[in-house]
């Protein structure tokens, strides 16, 4: 009998507030995609991935949970002010102009505690965006999008479960970023 296995990614997660910034500043490019025959992210798994690790097997899985406890990262603004279109992928998104190194600085510390679980790491260099359709065959012309200004506080462990409708994600674990408003209770104990 094979181990159970996760697929699992570390992603920055809009809070409540910073979903509704962020589905109101693609509701137009979302529509219109909608009516181009896209698929369209449910506005409840939108996010930006970090690192995408795969799928892994629970002893692993409890190496990146111990891992991600070691990395320190501060806090940071995001703006996410430009459209972008991943031709190969079909994947239209949501991404910032510039990207803050603080962001960098934490998906680079989030792959090196996983190259410490045994787990290779992207050497691709790092595109943060917010992925809001799928199946985009062409490149977006919208007018520029309303900025969005996002100040995470803190990163998190996602599971993914693809169904036929999509796939389903599941936040399973959040680290707070220093300096960032905490509000979330135990759910940062180890």
């Amino acid at each position: 009998m094979s181990e159970p296995v996760r697929r699992l990614f570390f992603a920055l997660w809009p809070d409540e507030a910073v979903n509704a910034q962020l589905t109101d500043a693609t509701e137009s490019a979302r529509r219109q995609l909608g009516e181009a025959g896209a698929r369209l992210v449910a506005t409840a798994n939108i996010h930006i991935t970090l690192a995408f690790l795969g799928n892994l097997a629970e002893e692993r899985y409890r190496c990146v949970i111990k891992a991600a406890g070691r990395v320190q990262a501060s806090s940071f603004a995001l703006l996410l002010d430009r459209w972008g279109f991943f031709r190969r992928a079909q994947v239209g998104y949501l991404a910032p102009s510039r990207i803050p190194g603080e962001l960098e600085h934490l998906v680079g510390r989030l792959w090196e505690e996983a190259e410490s679980c045994g787990l290779k790491p992207d050497h691709r260099p790092y595109q943060p965006h917010l992925t809001f359709a799928r199946k985009v065959t062409a490149r977006l012309d919208f007018p520029p999008p309303e900025s969005v200004l996002w100040k995470p506080v803190d990163f998190v462990l996602v599971s993914s479960v693809t169904h036929a409708s999509g796939a389903a994600y599941r936040v399973l674990k959040r680290w707070p970023l220093a300096n960032g408003k905490l509000d979330h209770g135990p759910e940062y104990s180890a």
